[in-house]
């Protein structure tokens, strides 16, 4: 029985790993920890009656009978509630309930039982293996692995230990048949369910020997070795050691014995910094993501003192995974995050995440798609949203893992700034989720990283940071560890000396001991130098005392031994154990035994797969120093071709590391083109740090070919552009022109790249005329090459050039002429973003609503056509806003549109389209009156834009919470609110939404009576929107300024003013908007005693206005409530239909408000006031 049957049924239970209930293909959530584990209990026991009070004492054996079984009913009904159609799988009677034998409902562990017993019943090999291996697929974790009651810890534990036999026994049958490889994979499976099973090593190791990989056969040994000292504190059984001697002296097999309990190695001092650590790690399984940082010098103790922590939780049975980041050139963006993903707790939950997110998560672990052909490959991380859609297939990935999760990164001064953002993405995102990150930082080091002092920063304001400095042992605790390291006690004079030599430093402490080098470290003595002779002198900052240690330590190795760990330092702190048998020329029995004596020796310690790692970087350092630099430049060269070569079917992992090795080697062709090919791969990720380091690397070693130059500026001006280092892309621009510059004649092709580079940078510092300037230029080089392409991309240049300093006329221009040439020449993004910022440019400058919908529509099926999600989102985005801004109602179409735009940026993690897409729904629920989602629309958006500090959208959706806080009444929250964004938008720079807020501070003003304050923000508002052709505000402002003048008296004025909002709004074909305006005119109408042509108005008014969906608005209110006057003292019957239509509108809106204060401030505003007056009037009610 596969796991494929149980994913494929509609209707499944989980136990083993999770717990999940899916009915009729969809997730069905019990929603309580009891529920599920009652669930669990009779599912266990299929066709067994359980009787009520069988389940009372089970789950409250303290309470009294008669309020247990209140309970058991009270649970009952909740688990009838929860689950459809429950009765198909329960039989509940009055004194029992049983899980019924004819369930529909297929169970794991059920599965996994029925499965075990078919195996166990077959005799033939064939069968049995085929049987086994069936019944162990079934077995997916633990069972109700969340749940610590007496019960579930028993069944748990017979569960795995009969996976377990199911193991033993496949392994045999494989052995049996000669399933080699099978078997290596069913023992290493066996091994990471029971790391504490000494015979899962020996019989691992004895299958990598028949596969005649005897390398791997010791690796096993040391793995083995080492987990057996860590957590039980013995050594190896002498069965083991035997095979391992075996394995050296190619001899038989020896039989098992006892193992032999040793002293085990503990932690020594660090009594306070252990209890902060105990401290946060409760703080994170209660909820709270918290991140604990351990500075101190190297060798202080940093990674003991997280890694006993790492063991404290480990045996626990919580998870955690160890990564650590490396110092050296070539490393990977994200490397450590990819090591913690592959951590044995963590790998296999990833199994169960979304498509969507596997995808993404395939860029650090490709082997999660090359099992899945049905999915495509991830593509490159060229824009930010597409970085975050990363970020959170990465916050997913640890959300589905074990809970609670510690996570340890060492040496985190050498992190990469791309994981350094990420980790603050996964930290802020998971605040309430239970996660604890330790970092263990070097002191001497950590100066230099910018971004891990942002991230610390961060952390400090967000209150989830906890930090702590380790300083050297007390007298005690030295002589402690120099005793535990020795294994005897140690006469006082000796132990005193010791510790006046090492001054309390752990490190240096160990090394003395382990390598009986005591006269050594006592003849350097604190603070003595080192001869001029020393090979660190001038190249490295480790402390002489501590080198001569190393060194001496060196020196006690064998020829071959020295000579692997050189190869093994050029290589790296880790290593392979392929790469360096590759590097060497040498037998492999002498590199088996060279290595396993450097393990022996603990300079190196075995890690995961078939790597090993340096004890300690400092070891690493050395062993490098002591190499000759005309031996290192051969070794380096050697690394990199046994990497090229094991890597030959992917380069592109290994490419900075290549680069880096055939750097050393003086090679400088080929480590330009593998700077250059990891430079490709980090702009993929979007690893923007290490797009700008592997170019600069690149350009140290390109060939001297102007054109190379050229193509490695132009790429490192993007990571400028984006991460805003405005004097370095200034900088780099010069560097282009004076490249440029060497040509003898003009350069078409180039001269329009590098002028499109200055476009870019002159919007990015606000210098819109010289971006026009040079985006000219840009045309006429692309005009010289008769190039359509070019021409559209250089005229989109132009377009946005003018966009940045609000020429709207002009920019709506080269827009259309881009889009048109990007058609000609089959550009379909390109075009499809053109028509996008032409339409976006339409809506302020006046573009008819018919002419907008179907360029948005065109640009829709273009994005589509190349499956441009970004793209895609911000068109719905647009689709959704025009509704609103035409002022003709469809505000159920647009919502829909909104909602699908939504959809699409939430799946491609595009956090700043959401943003702006929830802003956008804020405000047409404020539209429809619905101020309970439209404050809940907003303060989701107001939370993402939180998330960047200075994103000027977040201010935009601040005017938008002002905007629906005014229209319910609560004017002095709106006041505050809109004069912040006001100020905000314009402190900026951005004029056009800061003309949006203006407005509708200005109508603020109007309604508190202030009308003297908003006639100044409105004719500021008619100022600025005739500046920047914008259309839509000159109309609002004109109509609002009719508002002020008409309660001032300034009947002339009012007059003009609302005939040219009237006019403004009727030629955009903004009609329901163009009605606040007639009303208006209709009022003053009235004043001067003209009654026939204000019930003219009033009847145009209620005909365009009757059975449609008008804004929810206070404007709006008062349109209606003009009509109605107007019609009731003409004594026109239309009037109550009016004031009820109006009522009922402001009862709607009044029924989202949940408090009832700020309902009684949304009817004292005077137009909602005298439409409730009128009401009850004309109705009696």
């Amino acid at each position: 029985m596969d796991e494929s049957h149980m994913v494929s049924a509609p209707n499944r239970l989980r136990l083993l790993g999770t717990v999940e209930l899916t009915l009729d293909g969809a997730p069905v959530a019990l929603g309580q920890s009891r529920l599920e584990e009652l669930v669990a209990l009779l599912a266990l026991r299929p066709g067994t009656p359980l009787k009520r009070a069988e389940i009372a004492y089970h789950f409250w054996p303290d309470s009294s009978e008669r309020q247990a079984r209140t309970n058991v009913r009270n649970l009952l009904h909740k688990l009838k509630k929860g689950w459809p159609g429950l009765e198909a799988t329960l039989a509940i009677g009055h004194g029992d309930v049983t899980w019924r034998h004819d369930a529909t409902l297929t169970v794991d562990v059920q599965e996994f039982v029925r499965a075990a017993e078919h195996a166990e019943q077959r005799d033939l090999p064939a069968e049995r293996a085929l049987l086994l291996a069936g019944a162990v697929d079934c077995y997916a974790g633990d069972f109700l692995p969340a749940c610590f009651a007496d019960w579930a810890l028993a069944e748990r534990e017979q569960l795995r230990t009969r996976y377990g036999e199911l193991l033993e026994a496949l392994i045999d049958a494989l052995l049996e048949r000669r399933e080699l490889e099978e078997a290596l994979r069913r023992a290493r499976q066996l091994c990471d369910h029971d790391p504490l099973h000494e015979a899962a090593y020996r019989r691992l190791m004895q299958i990598h020997a028949l596969r005649g990989d005897r390398a791997a056969a010791l690796r096993t040994y040391h793995a083995c070795a080492s987990i057996l000292r860590k957590e039980l504190g013995v050594e190896p059984s002498p069965a083991t050691q035997q095979l391992h001697a075996q394995l050296l002296r190619h001899e038989s097999t020896p039989a098992p014995e006892t193992p032999q309990p040793v002293q085990r190695p503990r932690l020594v001092g660090r009594h306070a910094e252990w209890q902060q650590l105990q401290k946060a790690w409760s703080g994170a399984q209660g909820g709270a993501a918290q991140v604990i940082l351990i500075w101190g010098e190297a060798g202080i103790g940093k990674t003991r003192l997280a890694e006993e922590m790492l063991d404290w939780v480990g045996r626990q049975g919580h998870g955690c995974a160890s990564a650590r980041s490396y110092a050296a050139r070539g490393a990977l963006a994200y490397a450590p995050v990819a090591e913690w993903l592959r951590a044995a707790r963590v790998r296999p939950v990833l199994e169960r995440v979304d498509d969507l997110w596997r995808v993404e998560l395939a860029r650090l672990l490709p082997e999660l798609v090359q099992d899945r052909p049905d999915l495509p490959p991830p593509g490159p991380l060229t824009e930010n949203w597409q970085q975050q859609r990363f970020f959170q297939a990465v916050a997913e990935g640890v959300k589905a893992t074990a809970r609670p999760l510690l996570l340890h990164l060492d040496d985190m001064q050498w992190s990469d700034e791309e994981t350094l953002h990420l980790l603050h993405f996964l930290l802020h995102g998971a605040r309430r989720h239970p996660l604890l990150l330790i970092g263990t930082i070097r002191t001497e080091d950590a100066g230099t990283n910018a971004p891990l002092a942002e991230l610390a920063a961060a952390l400090r304001h967000a209150g989830q940071l906890t930090e702590m400095t380790l300083g050297p042992l007390s007298r005690d605790e030295t002589v402690a560890l120099a005793e535990q390291t020795a294994g005897a006690t140690l006469a006082a004079e000796r132990a005193a000396a010791l510790y006046t030599a090492s001054e309390g430093h752990p490190l240096f402490l160990v090394e003395t001991v382990q390598g009986g080098l005591e006269d050594v470290l006592v003849q350097t003595g604190p603070g003595s130098l080192a001869g001029s002779s020393s090979p660190m002198s001038g190249v490295s900052h480790i402390p002489p005392k501590i080198y001569n240690l190393i060194a001496a330590r060196l020196a006690q190795l064998s020829p071959p031994a020295q000579q692997v760990a050189s190869t093994a330092a050029v290589i790296g702190r880790e290593f392979t154990y392929a790469v360096l048998a590759a590097a060497l020329s040498v037998d492999e029995l002498v590199l088996v035994d060279a290595l396993d004596e450097l393990w022996e020796r603990r300079l190196v310690r075995e890690q995961a797969g078939d790597s090993y790692d340096f004890s300690h970087d400092r070891i690493r350092e050395v062993a490098y120093l002591q190499t000759s630099r005309a031996r290192r430049r051969l070794l380096h060269r050697a690394v990199a071709g046994a990497i090229e070569t094991l890597h030959a079917d992917d380069l592109d992992a290994v490419a900075g590391q290549l680069a880096a090795h055939y750097a050393q080697a003086g090679d400088d062709a080929r480590a330009f083109r593998y700077y250059r090919q990891a430079a490709n791969l980090a702009l993929a990720q979007h690893a923007l740090a290490d797009v700008e380091r592997m170019l600069e690397a690149a350009l140290a070693h390109a060939p001297d070919d102007p054109a190379v130059h050229l193509e490695l500026r132009h790429a490192l001006n993007l990571t400028f552009r984006y991460t805003l280092r405005l004097s370095d892309w200034h900088a780099n621009l010069d560097q282009q022109r004076t490249v440029l510059a060497a040509y003898p004649a003009p350069q078409p092709s180039l001269e329009l790249e590098v002028a499109l580079d200055h476009c870019e940078y002159f919007r990015g510092i606000g210098a819109g005329e010289d971006a026009i300037h040079t985006a000219t230029r840009a045309v006429e080089w692309a005009n010289a090459l008769d190039d359509d392409e070019a021409r559209a991309a250089a005229y989109l240049q132009l377009a946005e050039s003018h966009w940045s300093v609000s020429h709207m006329v002009d920019a709506e221009r080269y827009f259309d002429r881009s889009a048109k040439l990007a058609h000609r020449a089959g550009a379909k993004l390109l075009e499809a973003t053109s028509l996008e910022l032409q339409v976006q440019t339409g809506m302020f400058s006046g573009m008819s609503s018919g002419t907008i919908a179907g360029r948005l529509q065109r640009a829709f099926t273009l994005a589509e056509q190349v499956g441009d999600y970004h793209r895609m989102a911000s068109l719905l985005n647009k689709f959704g806003y025009l509704p609103m801004s035409a002022g003709m109602g469809g505000l159920a179409t647009a919502e829909v549109d909104y909602r699908r735009g939504l959809a699409l940026a939430h799946a491609g993690g595009d956090r700043g389209m959401e943003e702006m897409i929830l802003a956008n729904l804020g405000v047409l629920y404020t539209y429809r009156g619905d101020y309970r989602q439209a404050l809940d629309s907003l303060d989701a958006a107001l939370s993402i834009g939180a998330e960047t500090a200075g994103y000027w959208r977040y201010w935009v959706a601040l005017h938008y919470k002002g905007k629906c806080l005014l229209h319910m009444g609560r004017l002095d929250e709106a006041s505050a609110v809109l004069a912040t964004a006001v100020e905000k938008l314009g402190q900026i720079g951005n004029h056009h939404f800061e003309v949006m807020a203006r407005c509708d501070l200005g109508l603020l003003h109007h309604l508190t009576g202030n009308q003297e304050q908003a006639g100044v923000e409105l004719a500021l508002v008619r100022e600025l929107a005739g500046q920047h052709d914008d259309q839509r505000y000159r109309a609002w402002a004109n109509t609002r300024l009719g508002y002020v003048l008409e309660a001032q008296g300034d009947v002339a004025g009012a007059r003009k003013h609302y005939a040219r909002g009237h006019e403004l709004h009727a030629r955009m074909g903004q009609q329901f908007y163009a009605l606040n305006a007639l009303a208006g005119t209709a009022r003053l109408a009235v004043q001067g005693g003209d009654s026939a042509t204000a019930l003219t108005h009033a009847g145009t008014i209620w005909e365009t206005l009757a059975g449609q969906e008008p804004d929810a608005t206070v404007e709006t209110a008062r349109t209606l409530y003009t009509c109605y006057a107007i019609l009731r003292a003409a004594g026109d019957p239309r009037a109550s239909a009016v004031v009820e239509a109006a009522f009922d509108q402001l009862r709607a809106r009044a029924a989202t408000i949940d408090d009832p204060e700020h309902v009684d401030r949304f009817w004292r505003l005077d137009d909602h006031r005298l439409t409730a007056q009128a009401f009850a009037e004309t109705t009696g009610r």
